[in-house]
């Protein structure tokens, strides 16, 4: 079976992607921090794997869980982080990246530059292996999106491409709220990723994914704080009345698509071409989620479980 790097498979899109990369028959090498995430991956794999797989039984089940190797970097945007675990590794699944949920004192320390570190490093000890076929970067859509704009809801009102330009921004200039820095984490982290391979010109592939909001089932979460620690938390605020500290794209995607679409980038040959995607299955109506959860859970709202 081929084999996979994987960075960011504590996440809630990585998670996602290791689940469904077990399923199709891949290897992976599970990049984590530290080593007190892996019982909470194996928890979530078996709760998750039976669900992907239905067809297979208990034992086929634990036989895929097998497949994942654990891999301990702390620090992806060190210095020869990847040096010696790229060998055998044909194809790569960049997940990784600084969440914005933190109010910082410098986001450029804790938010921008990590974000691109971890992918010029990647990119970097991968032009060292022959073996490597092709990388996918799990961007945002947020790349390609003025932050300031966004924020101030004066974005132009009409359609845009993958291929569109990406908005750059100056070093340490402030940011009015995290998810603005991440925004342009995403923004300087792709095109750091671009300006690498056409500088470069490694004998692999590069697709950049650029998903709008993701939804969905998160098989990692043990607790309320789990779940709320995701783009779900845009769901439940909805729900249940909390106030927003930030615009929402209206766009999103399922969690367990967007992880079939990195996949479907693995092992087709030339059938999925390199470059940049949107990912995205459509506009959504929040206002309707609302009346269907207190339709369907009301009892779970008064109660405060929900």
């Amino acid at each position: 079976m081929p084999t996979v790097l994987l960075t960011g498979s504590s996440g809630f899109i990585g998670f996602a992607t290791l689940t469904r990369l077990l399923t199709s028959n891949y290897n992976v090498k599970a990049i984590l921090r530290t080593s007190s995430q892996i019982p909470k991956i194996q928890r979530g794999l078996a709760r998750s794997l039976p669900l992907s797989n239905l067809n297979s039984n208990r034992e086929m089940n634990e036989e895929l869980a097998k497949n994942v190797e654990f891999i301990i970097i702390p620090d992806l945007s060190a210095e020869g982080a990847f040096d010696g675990v790229l060998e055998d590794v044909e194809y790569i699944a960049h997940v990784a990246s600084p969440m914005g949920m933190d109010v910082s004192d410098d986001y450029e320390r804790d938010t921008i530059q990590p974000a691109v570190k971890m992918s010029t490093n990647i990119l970097s000890a991968a032009s060292k292996i022959p073996s490597i076929k092709r990388i996918v970067l799990i961007s945002s859509i947020g790349a390609l999106l003025d932050v300031d704009k966004f924020a101030t809801g004066t974005l132009k009102n009409e359609p845009f491409t993958a291929s569109d330009p990406i908005p750059l921004y100056p070093p340490h200039r402030p940011y009015a709220h995290p998810l603005l820095a991440y925004g342009a984490s995403k923004s300087l982290a792709l095109s750091a990723a671009e300006s690498y391979i056409n500088h470069h010109a490694p004998t692999y592939s590069l697709i950049s994914l650029l998903p709008s909001l993701v939804l969905g089932p998160n098989y990692l979460a043990e607790s309320r704080n789990d779940v709320l620690a995701t783009t779900v938390r845009t769901l439940i605020r909805y729900v249940t009345g909390e106030k927003a500290t930030m615009r929402t794209l209206p766009q999103t995607v399922d969690v367990g698509e967007l992880a079939g679409v990195v996949g479907r980038c693995f092992g087709g040959g030339d059938k999925v071409k390199e470059g940049r995607y949107l990912v995205a299955a459509g506009e959504r109506e929040w206002s309707v989620a609302k009346g269907v959860v207190r339709a369907k859970f009301g009892g779970e709202l008064e109660r405060g479980v929900v």
